[in-house]
C-alpha cells in the first residue's frame, strides 16, 4: 500500500478501488489531514485527526461511501448490509440522531468512517464492512498477506570508513559553497549549499 502525503489542490484524499489500473495503485492524502488526539494535523477543526487516510484506505479496500454515491437520490448502496441507507455524505458533527431516507429512529452512521463526517466525529467500520474489506484483502490485495512491510527492518551499526573532509572555499564566505565527503570504500559525496 503506497500512501502519497503532500499538499493537493482541491482534494482531501483520494484512492482507487481495487482491481484498476495498477500504475495509480496509490492513496493520497492532503498533509495538513495527517495527525492524531495527541499530534492533530492542521486541517482544524474538520479533518486533523487521521481520518481522511482511513476514509481512503476504506476505499482502497474496497468500501464505498455510506450513502452509496446517488447525491440524496436514497436509491444508492454500499453493497454493506449493516450500514443504513442514507441521502449523501454528512459533514460537521450531526446531531444524533439525524435520519434522512426514512432510516429511523437510529438515522445516517455519521460517525462511520466512510462518511465525510469531521474526524472527532468518525469512529467505526461495521461488521459488514470488515467483512468486505477482508475479502478485497484475501482477493485483490492478497500480496498484504505476505507482505514484509510490518516486519521490523534490522539495522547494523557499522562504523564509517577512514574519511577526508574538506570544505571550499573559506567556510565564513557567503555565496555558494561544497562540502565534499569522501569514503574510502563508497565514493565521493557531493554537497552544495547557499550561505548568504
Amino acid at each position: 500500500m503506497n500512501i502519497y502525503v503532500g499538499n493537493f489542490s482541491g482534494i482531501l484524499g483520494i484512492s482507487p478501488y481495487p482491481g484498476g489500473n495498477p500504475l495509480y495503485d496509490y492513496i493520497c492524502v492532503l498533509y495538513s489531514s495527517v495527525g492524531g488526539p495527541n499530534f492533530p494535523g492542521t486541517y482544524t477543526p474538520q479533518y486533523h485527526l487521521g481520518r481522511t487516510a482511513t476514509h481512503e484506505i476504506g476505499h482502497w479496500l474496497n468500501l464505498i461511501h455510506i450513502s452509496g454515491d446517488d447525491g440524496n437520490a436514497c436509491s444508492g448502496t454500499d453493497q454493506v448490509s449493516d450500514t443504513p441507507n442514507q441521502a449523501g455524505q454528512n459533514f460537521n458533527c450531526p446531531s444524533f440522531p439525524h435520519i434522512s431516507c426514512s432510516n429511523g429512529p437510529n438515522g445516517d452512521m455519521f460517525m462511520n468512517y466512510m462518511d465525510y463526517s469531521d474526524d472527532g466525529c468518525m469512529n467505526i467500520f461495521t461488521l459488514g464492512q470488515s467483512t468486505r474489506m477482508n475479502s478485497a484483502i484475501t482477493t485483490w490485495r492478497n500480496a498484504l498477506t505476505t507482505s514484509l512491510g510490518c516486519v521490523p527492518v534490522s539495522v547494523q551499526n557499522n562504523p564509517l570508513p577512514q574519511s577526508s573532509f574538506q570544505v571550499q572555499p573559506n567556510p565564513s564566505a557567503s555565496g555558494t559553497f561544497s562540502i565534499s565527503y569522501n569514503f574510502e570504500t563508497k565514493g565521493t559525496f557531493l554537497l552544495v549549499f547557499m550561505m548568504f
